[in-house]
C-alpha cells in the first residue's frame, strides 16, 4: 500500500520523464519487477517511519506518542492479537494506517516536489 501511495506524488514530469502510459505500459510488461519495486519502496519508507518513530520515542516524553504502539513493549504481543481481534477491526486499523502513510508521503514527497520548483521559479 506504501509503495502505491509513493507513486502517486511522483507524478509524470516531476522527478522522473516517463508518463502515465510509460509505467502502466512497464506494469503490463514487466508485473513481477513493477509489484516488487512497489512493494520495496513501501518496506523501505514503512522502516524508515517506524525508525523514525522510535527516535521520537526516544526524544519525546512517556505517553505523547499514546495513539502509535511501542514496539520495544514487553507486553506487546501482534500474533495474539491478529488472532483474537475481529476483522473488522483489522480492516479499520489497516485503513488507519494507509490513511496515515499516505498522509506522511504527501508531505514527504509530494509537497516538497510541488514547492521547491514553485520557489526556484521565484528566485531566477
Amino acid at each position: 500500500s506504501s509503495g502505491i501511495n509513493a507513486e502517486c506524488p511522483l507524478r509524470p514530469g516531476k522527478l522522473c520523464d516517463s508518463t502515465l502510459a510509460d509505467r502502466i505500459n512497464y506494469l503490463y510488461t514487466a508485473p513481477g519487477t513493477t509489484t516488487f519495486l512497489h512493494w520495496l519502496v513501501g518496506m523501505v519508507f514503512v522502516f524508515y517511519f517506524a525508525s523514525f518513530v522510535l527516535l521520537l520515542r526516544q526524544v519525546m516524553r512517556p505517553g505523547v506518542l499514546w495513539f502509535l504502539k511501542n514496539l520495544n513493549d514487553p507486553d506487546f504481543h501482534p500474533i495474539q492479537e491478529m488472532i483474537t481481534y475481529s476483522v473488522m477491526k483489522h480492516v479499520r486499523r489497516f485503513a488507519i494506517s494507509c490513511v496515515v502513510f499516505g498522509v506522511s508521503i504527501l508531505l514527504i514527497v509530494w509537497a516538497p516536489l510541488t514547492c521547491i520548483p514553485a520557489v526556484l521559479a521565484t528566485l531566477r
